[in-house]
Parts: structure tokens; sequence; C-alpha cells
């Protein structure tokens, strides 16, 4: 374990990284600029959500040195001029007005709540009172080979602990108790998990990988043998550490890759900081291990004046970037909770507190101003993927990748710089695509509107090439390299791709003068990985590997087509050593989103989706008779209309899934299973297109707010629901009646409802109307409900335009209008009389 100062270009900011052995936080500290405690007034216009919490935003009177919470919303002015209290040197720190537009998510409703984040740090200190609130004590754990560790309360173990707590604050401090600041996610909950990647000491010892398997399997509703036991607790993860040497083999069985790819697929959202290692031998992200797979989402970090900051890391592999500090004095700080008390945390330095930041003149001791690194950008995506399961709740790392490629911000349009590769490239399917930044700066308002009109995402599926042996020496200092070529068909590409991941195999006395490529067939080129030839010379990679095998990841060909052939390449780019480029293998992982926008989405063809969502009321989808649409997941209505004459069922090799309807109308003729059940919470389930039947294979559960909507035009001719499971009814019962004349009373109509499994409950409330004074009134047997037709002077509709005169005496008439009494007589002539009254205004 060491403690790092390393001076950026100017040698006037301080860039502090807590290493253990290989690996660190992707955390930087900037020097404080001048904050002052006042309360600050919502801006005008604004609903939903509106922080008012005195550090969130910009206020030119009473804080004109501060620039506020920006990276959420940004209202600082162009510029700041800054003197460091160090050495009274200034500085201009600059603002090009971008932020990761939270506001247009919080306007929208979204806060996150109902959401847990699970913050894979040095621990989350749960009493900081912008914290506290979210925080889940529960939930949170340390993870440590040492017995008494493990075993006591989560937080921060040593003073050296401070990183986890700032990370919590920038992904979901409690925003608008007037008080602090806020996170991305306000109202999201926080489970700390904590695992020692700072300080090592006998009694707290280095992280090992069993802890870290521990920490991702935690809460995931995934056991460690990979068994499912039950939906994921903790939906999003967020991991601001990485080693911090190239090419760190610290999953040489692949079992915290497994891990990741397991709870992924349980619909956990694992984001990770890109590194803060730009102008290092490690500068290349997709020289690390577990971000070079595709159930991740990296992160890479912005400055404040609109460039990528001078220490994020770069790469193919980088997905989004998000805003965060500049380690070089000219750009913006990152403001979040600190540890409590003067004592502890970054803020402040002190004898007492040897571990503080001694730039850091922010006067709350339990906030900081000095936070950054990818450290900082990546809980704030991390805070908006809060919001996106929010959003949607069939979202998983998958959707939220497709939704980003769609939704990102474009920034620094003009970056040609030598890591940029080219600088933004258009790929194939029309996306841009920089490693500097992945798909681009994120944006919350943007990426929570489309995940609303997400429908599905396709199954995955995947094609390899195999190991295809090259045994080729790599030419000595030539750009151009070698190059293999390969050609894909669209039998082996089935649908758009997703990422591209290529293994190579090589030797070389200095590995670090290598570089891949690789081309796609509509032109498109991707850096898989970039030499370290024009670093200095002490950052230079001049390891010698024999043998050598990587994966490397890269997102540039999304939504590709991929259909002919490639150029795979690998160049030595410095003189004096030679290698030999022994094998490759390329995996292309592929699928796709399809949005529901308002038009009518009918099916033409068999899908394997991984989920499926109805979320608007102009949302409209038809499974036509004969084709199936198979889901992984989950299927989540709350609007729109799902026609289904073919069949709606879980894929057989996933784990029990469930239908949800929360909202809108679920029809047709077809089939429904689903093992978990159907839940209809508040919705509308119309069997029929006319007069049908609708089967569910599965329970039916009706909750109080939601529908059965049947038709009926005669004693043997009325929409069914047949469930083949146990039916458990509530809420409300709509019949329609389209037959001729009005029946007579006590004519017995047919099922409307048959359960293999038996039937519980009731409906609480009944709109089942012939006429304003004739009705059809359900009987429950053990396996089925039928109708009745039967005189009520009281129903729901009527007692809506009855006085309380009239109500009771529709009360009274109702003891005896079904009865024999009833029936026959001078008093059936009267009744039917009213009976034949056309209108509700008409019997009142």
């Amino acid at each position: 374990m060491e403690f790092l100062e390393d001076f950026a270009i100017n040698n006037n900011s301080v860039i502090k990284q807590i290493l253990s052995g290989k690996r660190t936080f992707f955390h930087l500290l900037v020097p404080a600029v001048f904050l002052f405690l006042l309360a600050s007034t919502p801006a005008a216009g604004e609903s939903a959500f509106v922080p008012n919490d005195p550090y969130y935003l910009y206020d030119a009177v009473t804080r004109s040195g501060f620039p506020g919470q920006w990276h959420l919303k940004n209202t600082a002015p162009s510029s700041f001029v800054f003197t460091d209290p160090s050495n009274s040197n200034t500085y201009t720190m600059t603002n090009a007005n971008l932020s990761a537009n939270l506001t247009g998510a919080w306007n929208l409703g979204y806060t996150g709540k109902g959401v847990i984040i699970g913050i894979v740090d040095d621990g989350v200190d749960g009493t900081n009172y912008d914290l506290s609130p979210n925080y889940r004590a529960d939930l949170s754990r340390n993870f440590s080979d040492n017995a008494t560790v493990a075993g006591a309360s989560q937080g921060p173990q040593k003073l050296s602990d401070n990183h986890g707590t700032a990370v919590a604050g920038v992904a979901a401090a409690r925003g608008g108790n007037a008080l602090g600041g806020t996170g991305a996610a306000p109202y999201a909950q926080i489970a700390g998990l904590r695992i020692n990647i700072g300080d090592e000491t006998d009694d707290d010892p280095e992280v090992s990988a069993q802890n870290y398997r521990d920490a991702y399997y935690w809460k995931s509703g995934i056991k460690a043998d990979g068994t499912r036991e039950s939906a994921a607790t903790i939906r999003v993860k967020n991991h601001s550490y990485g080693p911090s040497v190239p090419f760190l083999n610290e999953d040489p069985d692949g079992s915290l890759r497994l891990a990741v790819k397991r709870t992924a697929l349980n619909n956990v959202i694992h984001v990770w900081s890109a590194g803060n290692d730009r102008n290092t031998g490690n500068e290349d992200a997709t020289k690390q291990q577990i971000i070079s797979t595709p159930y991740v989402i990296t992160v890479a970090a912005l400055g404040s004046d609109g460039k990528f900051a001078n220490y994020s890391s770069y790469g193919a592999n980088v997905f989004v970037t998000a805003p965060s500090s500049r380690s070089d004095l000219t750009g913006f700080g990152i403001t979040t909770t600190d540890r409590t008390g003067a004592n502890y945390g970054y803020n402040l330095y002190s004898t007492a507190n040897p571990k503080g930041d001694d730039t850091d003149a922010f006067p709350d001791p339990s906030y900081t101003s000095t936070f950054g690194g990818t450290s900082s950008s990546a809980p704030l995506v991390s805070g908006i993927m809060a919001l996106g399961v929010e959003a949607n709740s069939n979202i998983d790392v998958r959707m939220a990748k497709h939704v980003l490629v769609r939704t990102s911000d474009v920034v620094d349009a003009n970056d040609s710089s030598a890591s940029s590769f080219g600088g933004w490239r258009t790929n194939g399917a029309g996306y841009r695509f920089n490693p500097n930044y992945g798909f681009g700066n994120i944006n919350a308002g943007k990426f929570v509107e489309m995940l609303k009109q997400v429908a599905y995402v396709t199954a995955q599926t995947s094609y390899s090439t195999g190991t295809v042996a090259v045994n080729t020496a790599i030419p000595d200092n030539n750009t151009a390299g070698i190059t293999r070529t390969f050609n894909l068909t669209a039998a082996e590409l089935n649908q758009p791709l997703e990422s591209v991941v290529v293994g190579y195999t090589f030797t070389h006395p200095k590995r670090g003068q290598l570089t891949g490529t690789i081309t796609s067939p509509s032109g498109m080129a991707s850096r898989l990985f970039n030499s370290t030839t024009l670093l200095a010379a002490a950052k230079q990679d001049n390891t010698s590997v024999t043998n050598f095998q990587w994966d490397f990841l890269t997102n540039a060909f999304w939504g590709e087509a991929g259909i002919g052939t490639w150029n795979l390449g690998l160049a030595d780019l410095q003189a004096g050593d030679t290698g030999t480029w022994i094998s490759y293998l390329v995996t292309l992982y592929m699928g796709k989103m399809v949005l529901n926008t308002g038009t009518k989405i009918t099916q033409t063809n068999n899908i394997q989706a991984r989920s499926f969502s109805l979320m608007s009321d102009t949302a409209s989808f038809e499974n036509p008779a004969g084709l199936t649409l198979d889901v992984e997941d989950d299927i989540l209505m709350s609007g729109g209309d799902f026609t289904i004459n073919g069949t709606v069922e879980e894929d057989p090799a996933a784990p029990a899934s469930e239908f949800y309807l929360e909202g809108g109308t679920v029809g047709g003729t077809g089939t429904i299973g689903f093992s978990g059940g159907f839940f209809n919470n508040g919705g509308t389930v119309s069997p029929g297109n006319s007069i049908g039947t609708l089967t569910i294979n599965g329970n039916y559960t009706q909750g109080a707010n939601g529908t059965l909507r049947a038709e009926v035009a005669s004693p043997i001719s009325s929409d069914l629901l047949a469930v083949n499971g146990a039916a458990s009814l509530n809420g409300t019962l709509r019949t329609v009646w389209v037959g001729g004349a009005t029946p007579d009373v006590n004519t017995v109509f047919g099922n409307i409802i048959t359960a293999t499994g038996g039937v519980t409950g009731s409906f609480s409330t009944l709109l089942t109307n012939i006429t304003p004074t004739r009705v059809f009134k359900p009987r429950y047997l053990t396996n089925s409900v039928y109708l009745i037709v039967e005189r009520d002077y009281a129903n729901t509709v009527l007692s809506s335009v009855l006085s309380p005169d009239q109500s009771s005496i529709g009360s009274m008439l109702n003891s005896v209008a079904n009865t024999a009494t009833g029936t026959t007589g001078d008093l059936n002539t009267v009744l039917t009389a009213v009976d034949d009254l056309t209108t509700y205004g008409g019997v009142a």
C-alpha cells in the first residue's frame, strides 16, 4: 500500500490515488473553490422534484465562487478565476455549460424511489446527514477475509476509507431536504458493500477474489453456484476502482467475470469507472479485464470545459461519459458527501486527519468540494441507472446500453486527439462513437424518456469465428502491420451487432509496442488497443510476453449488420523488437431494441425477447395467430393495447417469469404462459376480439385496481378467461351486452372465468349493466364464475345519478326485486316498466 501524490501537467493540482498493490480508486481531488452554506431558491418553472439544497445551484450573490452541483444542473458562469490558497496562484476554470441533464428526468417525476444502489467501495458512512435517509444498513455489509471486519457494521474501517462515502453521495445523496446537496437519484436507497482496496493492514487485509465475488453476488438474486433464487434486490452496483497497471490478470479462473455476467442476466446493472490513467501505460481501458466484457457499462469523465478530463482513460470499451473534475485547475470539482466530522474524510486536512485534503476549503466538514475522477462520473451514471429502473423496471444492462446509444450527446465534436483514433466516427448504423467518450455525454432526461418507449430488446445471440491460427511474424516498426480477413453471412449474423470481443494471442519482447485494430464491412474502424510508444519512456509497457492472450471489447459497431468481409490487424510501432501473432478469436454479440412510439406494431415473425414493455397510453402491439413472442424475463404493461391472438410466453430455459399489467388493455384469443403468474394490478383484461377466449397458462391474480372486461351476447356466447391455474379475484368486473332483447331476470349465462386451480376472492366493483336497472351478477363456483341476470336498483352506475332518498328506495326494492314476489304479479309489472327505461336519468 502507498499513498501517492502525482502532479498533473502544470504541477499545480494533486491527483490523489489511494493504492493497494496494483489497484486504485479512480478518484481525483481538485483544490476547493471557496464555498458558503446558504440556502438556494429553486429555479422558476420547474416541477416534480426540485432540489432546495444549498450546495445544488450556483448563486451569483451569495456563492459567487462556487459552481454548484454543475454536473447535475449547470447554472454556473462561463469561467471562474480561482486562487490557490496554498500558493496564491490564480487559474481560470472554464465552463462549457454542460451537465448530465438531471432536471430532464426529475421534471418527469423520477427520483430513484424504490431502487437500491450498491456502492462496492471502501465503505459508506451511513450517518452522514444527506446519506442516512437513504442508507440501508440491513442490505449493507463488509466483505473481508478477516472475520472481525466481516462481522462489523458496514462502513469505513480506517482513517483512509473516504472514497465510498463520496461516491455514494454522487449517486444518491438525499435531495430536497434543504440540507447539503443532492445525488442523481435523491430517493434511491444505498447499500454499502465494503471491500478493502485502500490501505492494507494486518487487521484489514487487501481485498481478495472471494471478497469481490461475494460483493458481486450480494443481493443479486443469484447464488454463488449460479442458481437463481429471486429477482435482484440491489438493481444497480457501482464500481469506482480498478487496476493501476495494464493487463493485470485479476480473474485467472474467470469467476469474477462469470459473477458479473450471471448477475447482469438477473437485471443487475454494473457501472464501472474507465480509470484515471491517461498518459500512463494503463491509459487504454481495454487493458482492464472486467470492463472488457459485454455485461458492464464503462464510464469515462468529461471536464466542465466540455472536453475529456485530462486524466480520463479511453478505449473501445468505453460506453458513455459523464461530467466530473479536471485535475489541472481548468475545470470544476464535484461537491458530494464526506465522512461526518472535521477529523474524518477528505475535508478537512489536519494532524488528526492526515488523510484529508489540505486544499479543500469547504466549510461543511460533512461535504467535500474536491471529489472527481471517473470515480465520480461512474456513480453519476449509476444514479441515472436507478432513475431508469424506476422508469422501466424491465431495464437491464443491454436495454440501458441500447438507450444510451440513442440518447447520449456528442461533445467535443471536433476532437482530433491521438486517443480519439480519428475523432468521432459514424458507424454503419448511423451511431457516432469516440473512444474518449463512448457514445457521448449521458443525458438523464432523454434516457428516461426513451426507456418509457421501449417495447422490447431481443434475446441476445452471438457468433464466434472460433480460434483461427495466424502464426506469423509481426513486421517490426511497421504501421501497416499484418491483417487477416474473415467473412460473415446473414446466417451467422441474424441480428444487428452489439459488442464485439476480439481475443488476440501473441508473443513479443515489449508488449507495449503493439496495437490492434478491426474494421467492419461498412468501413467503420476501431482500435482495439493502443501501443504505449508515444508515452514517456518510463510510462511505456515494456513487459515481455509469450503466448499472451487477452480479450479486447469494442462498442464501435453497435447496430451494424456486420455482413461481409472484416479486417483484423496487429502492428508493431517501434523498432528493435519483433514478435509473433499466434491466433485470434472474434465473438460478435447481437440484439436489437424495438420502440413503441404510438404507431401500432404488428409482429411478423416469431420473436425471442429479453423482456417486454408497453409503457404509454398510445402504445399498441399485436401478436397474430400462429406467431410466438418468447420472453426471457417479465412483461410489464402500464399503458397501451396488447392484442394476443398467438402465443406470448416465457422462455422455457428462463426462470419463472411474470406478466404485470399495471395499466392498459390485454385482449385477444391467444395464449399467455408465465409460470410466475399474471398480475392484473391496474389494467384491463378483455378476452376475445369480439366474443372469444383468452387462455392463461399459470395463475391469474386480479388486484383491487384491476378490471376484467367481458362481452356477453347470449346465454351460450360470452367472452371467457380460461385460466390453467388458480384465479384470485378482486377489483372490477365490467360486462358489455352485445345481444338483442334485454334478457329476463334470473336468466343464467355461461362462464366468464374458468380456473383449473380454483377460484378465490370476488369482484369488489360491478359495472355490469344491461339496462339502468337490469344487470349481470357473477356467481362463484369452485372452478368457475358465471353470470345471472338480476334487477339492481342500487347498482354502482345507477347510484351515481340517484339522490340519497332514491338510493334508499332502490336498496329497499332490491330486497324483493329478484324474489318470487318481485318477478310475478303487479310488482313485477311495475318493476318491468322501470326496467324498460333506457336512460339513467329516466329512472331517477
